[in-house]
């Protein structure tokens, strides 16, 4: 599986998402727009391995938030929120809790049970909107989904 999934009536031509998924991504780190764009651009196209589930929030042509889900290879191909990230003038708006929960709804009907997040101790505003969407707190340190142990990372779990 290598979904694309939208939140919003708008959407994009499949040749405009790795552009507008990455101008979102490096919207906090634009020197790094060109990396993200090849590894989106990998994403989109199945080159990652493992299956996939990406969810947008499109708004005037601009994405302006994306959640990823990956039943990662490197961590027993178990499926993770491998990524969250709404725009910084779109926050605390819901569409984060949105394209969250309508990502879970997507994985439970393709009859996934469970998904992991790995979420740094210090982004408690993260940690909020995943509690919301239903997960809880497995371990004080995390293993990323390419194997990686985090430590100030919490593990979080949730039921489908």
């Amino acid at each position: 599986m290598n979904k694309i999934v939208f939140s919003t009536i708008e959407q994009l031509a499949l040749e405009q998402i790795p552009k507008g998924i990455a101008t979102l991504l490096a919207d906090d780190e634009p020197d790094r727009f060109d990396e993200l764009l090849e590894y989106t651009e990998k994403w989109v196209s199945g080159e990652v391995k493992g299956d996939k589930l990406t969810v947008l929030h499109v708004e005037k042509g601009s994405v302006v938030g994306i959640v990823r889900f990956w039943c990662t290879p490197h961590v027993n191909d178990k499926w993770y929120l491998e990524g969250l990230q709404v725009h910084e003038a779109k926050r605390n708006s819901g569409i984060a809790t949105k394209i969250s929960e309508l990502g879970m709804e997507a994985l439970k009907k393709e009859g996934i049970k469970e998904i992991f997040v790995n979420i740094s101790d210090k982004n408690l505003s993260s940690i909020r909107v995943h509690e919301k969407c239903g997960f809880t707190r497995l371990a004080q340190t995390a293993v990323n989904s390419f194997g990686t142990l985090m430590k100030a990372y919490g593990n979080y779990k949730a039921l489908l």
